[in-house]
This record gives structure tokens, sequence and C-alpha cells, in this order.
């Protein structure tokens, strides 16, 4: 029978909002609120009572009269001020309405409001950007709200327990009368915690940037769903159309502001110059009718004195706070100019970080990554893990090292190999390496397979391991000599023994 009568409705092109309790076999029973007179409502939906169901119509009573338009089209004081409209339908509908800001404007309540009567509520405080839930399902009335005004809809993920509401009502410091208006509170809370981080950006960057409407921005962003930087763009595009209709590929944003204090004192010269050549008629035409009133003539020649020094002055006055307004554009664009030469500095640093992180992250299971670190030391080291990680398969190359206990303990993490040149290391320091087992070996020895101007490198294992097993080679001979030349001497001395005992 609901979605019967359900049915009716959508094909009389009939607004409504459906509520229904459900149990076991199906809807144990079911709530229309339909936005429609009585009459037109009946002459479609008729009574009816049998031993399985029962439908019943009737009225919602106002307590006042309300006068109704046929479409929305409302203009207030704030028209341009965006908004965040919480939305709890029903018998008893719960409004709540916030700024991209988070202030709370508005906190209300009432039984059988309509969707036009609702709007018009809404448009006093401003433009709604989004009608929010506090349910996953979306309820009719909410799809209605948004159809007429525009508005994106914003519904949590999952049910919000009735204590999760308590606890965001008492944050928020705001005293609500029923749980209508608690929910619908609740709702334009969530929605705007999910936008929040983005809008405080929003609010960051446009700080250097005074002349974009930070909301109409975040309007942007929320609408179509682009990101902060193009809607930035368009912002500014759409600004320097507005402000100058001369055909050009580029014009400052001082120039803008310049040809509209133009065309103000433009303005008031013109209408400076027409009020003296009135003056001056008036002038004439005195002289002409009472030439024997010098006295009369007097005055008035120095009243036009007058005004002539004031309408100087007042010109003199104007242009020197044209120089002042110059002045401090000027320096709003060397703070701009400032500001995106150290964030372009920033971006290629991050650049070259990204191409450092690319070629560790590339490193194959038959390479060994050698990172090189000039001055080796326990904060060098320390921010090298910060920004892109030691491991087990690092090998460092560097050209000095400040030695302290701690770097020794994080030398331990990584492969335990120190490229360097061994004439150069202080005795305690490589005494200590050596305790703790961290080999060092001479760049000398590898400088053909390992690059000294390169930050990150990778070299084959295989071919790591074959130069070092060639230079433990190398090491293995002269062991072997110095064995052999020991020999030698000591049978020379036994032989010159036994001579001296003949």
């Amino acid at each position: 029978m609901v979605r019967s009568i359900i049915d009716t409705l959508k094909k009389n092109n009939i607004t409504y909002d459906t509520f229904v309790r459900e149990s076991e076999g199906g809807y144990k029973s079911a709530r229309i609120i339909v936005y429609a007179p009585l009459k037109a409502v009946k002459k479609h939906i008729k009574p009816t009572e049998t031993n399985w169901y029962q439908i019943r119509v009737e009225p919602i009573r106002h307590d006042r009269l309300m006068f109704l338009a046929s479409d929305i089209s409302i203009e207030s004081e704030s028209r341009g001020h965006y908004l965040i409209v919480g939305v709890d339908p029903g018998d008893t509908t719960g409004i709540a309405i916030i700024d991209l800001k988070g202030h709370v404007l508005y906190v209300n309540s009432r039984r059988g409001i309509g969707v036009l009567e609702l709007m018009d509520n809404i448009y006093k405080y401003g433009r709604p950007l989004i009608i929010s839930t506090d349910v996953p399902k979306i309820p009719h009335f909410v799809q209605q709200i948004s159809q007429k005004s525009g508005a994106i809809i914003f519904r949590p993920k999952k049910i919000v327990s009735i204590v999760r509401k308590n606890e965001i009502v008492k944050n928020l410091g705001v005293k609500v009368e029923d749980s209508h208006q608690r929910d619908a509170l609740v709702a334009a809370f969530l929605a705007y915690k999910n936008y929040e981080k983005k809008f405080a950006k929003i609010d960051n960057i446009l700080k250097y940037i005074p002349i974009i409407d930070s909301e109409e921005v975040k309007a942007d962003v929320v609408y179509h769903n682009i990101d902060i930087r193009t809607s930035i763009i368009n912002q500014i595009s759409r600004l320097l159309n507005l402000s100058q209709k001369r055909k050009t590929d580029y014009i400052s944003q001082r120039e803008v502001i310049l040809l509209k204090e133009n065309a103000i004192l433009r303005d008031k010269y013109v209408n400076i110059k027409r009020r003296i050549k009135e003056l001056e008629s008036k002038l004439r035409l005195l002289q002409a009718e009472l030439k024997e009133k010098e006295k009369v003539i007097a005055d008035l020649n120095e009243q036009i004195k007058k005004l002539r020094y004031e309408k100087e002055k007042s010109i003199i006055d104007e242009l020197k706070a044209e120089n002042t307004i110059i002045m401090r554009l000027t320096s709003e664009n060397n703070l701009l100019k400032n500001t995106i030469n150290r964030l372009e500095k920033k971006i290629v640093d991050l650049e070259n970080k990204i191409i450092l992180l690319r070629r560790i992250s590339s490193r194959r299971p038959d390479e060994i990554v050698i990172k090189r670190i000039d001055l080796l030391t326990l904060d060098s080291l320390t921010q090298w893990n910060k920004e892109f990680s030691l491991t087990k398969y690092d090998i460092i190359l560097t050209k000095d090292i400040i030695w302290s206990r701690k770097l020794g303990e994080m030398l331990k993490k990584t492969l335990g190999i120190i490229i360097y040149d061994k004439s150069r290391i202080p005795t305690e320091t490589l005494r200590n390496l050596k305790e703790l087992n961290i080999a060092i070996l001479n760049f000398g020895d590898l400088s053909d397979i390992i690059d000294e101007n390169q930050i990150v490198q990778t070299v084959k294992i295989s071919e790591f391991t074959d130069r070092m097993r060639s230079i433990i080679l190398e090491y293995l001979d002269d062991a072997e000599r110095m064995y052999e030349e020991f020999i030698k001497v000591l049978e020379e001395y036994r032989e010159k023994s036994q001579e001296e005992q003949k």
C-alpha cells in the first residue's frame, strides 16, 4: 500500500517525504508528508480501513498564514555568503545553518514546514552550498531542497550514535530544544568537518592573495570537485575579464586597481568641470543683468575663487591618496614575488628529493645503495634517515667523520660499510669503528665503480663483492710475502749460529 500511494503521488507530480518503521514481515507503519493542499491529496488518496491496514489523510495545521512563491528567487543581504545546512525532516523538521568557518548561525525546529518555506528561511542567511543529513540514506525531503537550491548533498557513511550526537552538540556549546534540532546541527557539523581541512588550506593560501574571495574558491572546489590551484586561477581570470575590457595577453593586479581609480577620478573631474562651467555661466548672466551691483559681483567672484581653490585642493588630495595606494600595491606585489620565489625554491628542493627517493626505491634485489654524506655526524645521519631512511642494504660514502657513540649505534643498523680515505681517519675514530665491526674501505680501491659526485647511486652486489675479493687477495699476498721474508731471515740466523758453534 505504501508503494502504491507513492506511485500515485509521483504520477501526479506531488512532492512528498516518506518515513517508515520496518518489522520482520515488511513495513510496520509509514508516515508520508505531502506538500500540497488537503483537497488535492484527497482527490488521489482516499482514507481506507481494513483488517490488514488503515489509511488516514490528515492536514498539518499552521498557527499563521503563509504566502509561498511558485519558485525560489529570493534575494538577501547576504546573497554571496555560502552556508552549510543540516536538515532533519519529519512531522517536526529540524534545521541548522552554519557558515564555512564553522560558526552556528541558526538552529530551529517546526512542525509541518514545507520545502519552499524552509528555503525562505535558509536564504535569509545566505546561499546554501551543502545540504546535509545525519543518516546514510538520503531523505526525499533533502533531495527536494538540493534540487531547488543547487546545493550538493552530504551524508555520513554510517549511522551516528546518540551518544556521539550529544557529545558533538556539547562541544559546540549550542543549546538545542529537541532531538530534531540536535540531529540537524550534527548533520551540519559533520559536513563542515568533512571539508574543514580543505577550507582552512584555502584561507591560508588566500591570505597572500587578498583580491580573491575565499568563499567563492571554496564553493568552486565543493561544487565542481576541482583542486584549489585551478579554482584560484579561474577566480583571477574572472576578475581580470570583468576589470579590463581592452584586448591584451596579460594585465597586472596593479593595473586593474589603477584603472578603477582612473575611472573614478575621471568622473569626478567631469563633474568639477561641469560645476565650474555652470558657475561661470551664472556669473556672466549676473554681470549682464546687474552691472550696477558691483559689490554683489565682487562677492560672487570671491565665492567662485573659493570654490575653485577647494576643488583644486580636493583634486590634489585625491592624487596624493592615489600615490599612497600605488606604493601600498607595489609593496604587496614585492611580498607576493618573494613568496613565489620561496615556493619555487621549495618546489625545486622537493623535486630533487623525489629524484633521490625514486633512485633509492628503484633498487633491484641484486643491487646495493651507496649514499653520499660528505660530513658524517650524528645530526647529518639522523637528518638523512628522516628524509630518505637508512636500511641494511646501504653503504655510506663520506669525506669526513665526527665520531660519537650514538653515531656508531646508528651505523650498526646499516650494512656496516663506510667508503673513506683511510689516511684521513683519526686513530681513535678508526679504533672505535673496528670495535663496532664496521668495515672501512678506501675510496681509491673503488673509484672506478663508484662516482663520488652522485648523492645516491646503486652498484650491483656481484660487482662490489668481486672488487672486495680482489682487495682482500691483495692484502693476503702482502701477508704471504712478509711471511716468506720472515722465514728467510730465520734460516740465515740458524746457519750463522751453526757456523759460530763449529
